[in-house]
């Protein structure tokens, strides 16, 4: 608006236009602090992102020294291995000339003398038609029939 329209306006005019700046700087002024608001809540996110970043990165650095250190303690075991593969080969060496070679069989132990067995002793005779066990025998016709304690004629 020029300055020769603005002088043509009247007091009631002017005042509107004042009131519509002063609603139009609140609406700005709203509108900053939400952007102010987003920038910090930007800045606080960044913040936490390059913490755990970092953190990530120190955890990266610890596992590569890790690494590097079972590496070396495997190429150490690899040396080992074959320290450990010759000893094996010379075992090998020693067992085959053992083997070419046997020691002399030792005689074997002489047994103990075997006690002498004592005669078995006999029960006494019982009576007539009468085994061990109660058994008892009856003739009869040629054939012979036991009978156990438990039975009876």
């Amino acid at each position: 608006m020029t300055d020769k329209e603005l002088q043509k306006l009247g007091r009631r005019e002017l005042l509107q236009l004042l009131l519509d700046q002063a609603k139009e700087a609140e609406r700005l002024g709203r509108m900053l602090k939400e952007t102010d608001e987003q920038l910090k809540q930007m800045e606080e996110g960044y913040e936490r992102l390059r913490d755990r970043l970092d953190h990530k990165d120190a955890q990266i650095h610890e596992l590569r020294e890790s690494l590097e250190a079972e590496r070396a303690k495997h190429e150490t075991s690899v040396v080992d291995v074959g320290n450990l593969a010759e000893a094996a080969l010379k075992l090998n060496g020693i067992f085959d000339a053992a083997r070419l070679h046997p020691p002399a069989p030792e005689p074997p132990p002489q047994p103990a003398p075997e006690p002498e067995p004592e005669p078995l002793r006999r029960r006494p005779a019982r009576s007539e038609g009468r085994g061990p066990f109660g058994l008892r025998k009856q003739r009869e016709n040629g054939k012979t029939t036991l009978f156990f304690g438990w039975q009876h004629d």
